[in-house]
């Protein structure tokens, strides 16, 4: 039997999250037991700060030999817990409030998942960090706000062991893109109740207009592998660039429609790294999608 506690569970590659560490290990109330289990997927960079400051605790830092992908890291880390209440936080996630470990840990007491959202600075950042953070501040805060409670996000929950036990992430999803949104397309599937809190946390992580455009596109290539691999009824309805794109293709003028964004690809890719902007990104990503399915 899984004993009674808490365990915060972080995938890294990017950065030591000593920071992070910290402000967590000052906010958990005296009752509550818990660990913490750091696993680092990058296996060309080690991070010996954040090593150290877990092996001080009696702690574990697992270093993957070679890298495997945020679905089944995170899965290792699940493996690795011994509690039976689950926290995932991202490398790139800062708790706005103090109160975050608390309201997460009472919160499941009652609830299969906890969702909090995450929200971005207010100070925008310089003009080559630009389309992330606008991006980030729009369609991702809307999106793990309680009103988009349809759409679920990785970067910080929690969840009971048991239930994650049920259906993991999915590691046959080895590149960046969609793993969590497969993850909660299943946890509809099994009418796991998800309680949505205002507690977000920042995020912090910034990628350059030309790395974030990149991203969005491999996101993209990830999506159609998912609809082309695996078997699951949500396979072909994740995402609203989906759901629009099967819309248009139903009739002449919608296909009109798809051809001629498609057919904009570059100004769309211009567009969004030099101006920031979040609707050519959007569209760019459409004209992805639109060229891969003509390939069908």
């Amino acid at each position: 039997m899984t004993a009674q506690g808490l365990s915060i569970l972080i995938p890294q590659y990017n950065q030591e999250v000593t920071a992070l560490l910290d402000l967590l290990e000052a906010s958990i109330p005296n009752q509550i037991t818990y660990e913490v289990i750091v696993a680092n997927d990058n296996d060309q960079v080690s991070y010996p700060i954040t090593k150290e400051w877990l092996n001080t605790r009696g702690f574990r830092f697992i270093q993957n030999s070679k890298n495997i992908g945020r679905a089944k890291n995170r899965n290792q880390l699940a493996d690795a817990s011994q509690y039976d209440l689950l926290l995932f936080m991202d490398e790139d996630m800062m708790p706005k409030k103090s109160s975050l470990i608390k309201r997460y840990y009472h919160a499941l007491q009652n609830n299969d998942v906890v969702v909090g959202g995450h929200v971005y600075k207010e100070k925008s950042p310089n003009s080559s960090y630009l389309l992330h953070w606008r991006y980030g501040s729009t369609v991702e805060a809307k999106a793990s706000s309680k009103n988009e409670n349809n759409i679920f996000s990785s970067a910080v929950f929690s969840i009971k062991k048991s239930c994650f036990n049920s259906i993991k992430f999915n590691e046959s999803i080895v590149d960046y893109g969609h793993e969590d949104s497969l993850f909660g397309a299943s946890l509809d599937q099994h009418n796991y109740k998800i309680q949505f809190i205002d507690e977000p946390c920042y995020h912090l992580g910034l990628y350059t207009n030309c790395d974030f455009v990149e991203r969005s596109v491999t996101a993209i290539y990830t999506l159609y592998h998912i609809e082309q691999s695996i078997n699951h009824p949500a396979s072909h309805a994740l995402t609203r660039l989906q759901e629009y794109y099967t819309t248009k293709k139903r009739n002449g003028f919608g296909r009109l429609q798809l051809g001629f964004i498609q057919s904009m690809q570059p100004f769309w890719k211009w567009m969004a790294i030099q101006w920031s902007s979040v609707a050519a990104l959007q569209l760019y990503k459409l004209s992805c999608y639109c060229k891969i399915k003509k390939e069908e």
